[in-house]
C-alpha cells in the first residue's frame, strides 16, 4: 500500500508497484485518519504494519502511534526513513521503540521477507 499526501507531489516511478497495489490518498499526518485506508485495513485484514517513508517527525511517527492506538503492531524500518532536520531520524526510531514499535534495518527486513 502506498500513500499519496494531497499537496506534496506524485508517486515516483522508480517504485516497485504492482498493478494490484492501493494508493490512499490522505490529508493529515496519521495514515489512520483516512477512512479510506480503515476501509482497506479492515477488507484486508491486517494486523500489523510496516512503515517507511519521509518526514520521520510527522507521518512517519503519527502512523507509527495511530497504528499502536488502534492495537496493531508496527514494524518500522530504521535505515528508511527521513526528515529534513537529519537527527530527527534517530530521535524517532528511538521514542518510537520506547512505545513499542519494533525497529529493524532495511537489510534485517529483506533477509526476513526471504
Amino acid at each position: 500500500m502506498f500513500f499519496k499526501q494531497d499537496g506534496c507531489g506524485e508517486l515516483s516511478n522508480n517504485l516497485n508497484r504492482l498493478d494490484n497495489d492501493v494508493v490512499v490518498d490522505k490529508k493529515e499526518g496519521n495514515a489512520f485518519t483516512s477512512s479510506q485506508f480503515n476501509e482497506v485495513v479492515n477488507n484486508l485484514k491486517l494486523d500489523s504494519f510496516v512503515v517507511t517513508g519521509l518526514m520521520s517527525n510527522a507521518c512517519i511517527q503519527k502512523t507509527c502511534k495511530g497504528a499502536l492506538k488502534q492495537g496493531y503492531s508496527v514494524n518500522l524500518v530504521e535505515d528508511a526513513h527521513d526528515s529534513i532536520v537529519k537527527p530527527l531520524k534517530t530521535i524517532w526510531n528511538k521514542r518510537l521503540k520506547k512505545i513499542g514499535v519494533n525497529t529493524v534495518t532495511s537489510s534485517m527486513y529483506i533477509t526476513i521477507q526471504k
